[in-house]
């Protein structure tokens, strides 16, 4: 793979990060292939929200070494959240979702050898115990 892919972690699910991220993604083309980790749910919300149309690939991070990575669309590592339909409060339910969210994108920079990782917000009152 000529171009190492971005490896993009979505954070905490109740920030605006997606929100920034599709903004961006309608400005700016990228040369390298992205990989979101993030919830699938959650981004057709923002994609229906920002009326976003670019194409989305869905990806199974166990088999991720057999797939090949498109650079025309948003690679997806779909991870299940549960909000509760509540995007506004920063709770202690999302610490498992970015945990995950963090080792798989750990993982994908081994197995791509890639040094381009970007993490979204984290709360350190709710996910890093005020530390």
């Amino acid at each position: 793979m000529k171009n190492k892919p971005i490896i993009i972690i979505n954070g905490e699910p109740n920030s605006v990060f997606l929100e920034i991220f599709i903004k961006s993604i309608k400005i700016i083309k990228y040369k390298s292939p992205i990989i979101l980790i993030s919830s699938m749910k959650l981004l057709n919300f923002y994609k229906k929200k920002f009326n976003f149309k670019k194409k989305i690939n869905l990806l199974n991070h166990k088999k991720i070494s057999q797939i090949k990575l498109s650079k025309n669309c948003i690679n997806l590592i779909d991870l299940k959240v549960d909000l509760d339909g509540n995007l506004k409060t920063i709770t202690k339910k999302s610490n498992n979702f970015i945990k995950n969210s963090f080792k798989i994108g750990f993982d994908m920079m081994k197995i791509f050898n890639s040094y381009k990782f970007i993490n979204g917000p984290i709360s350190k009152k709710t996910f890093l115990n005020k530390k």
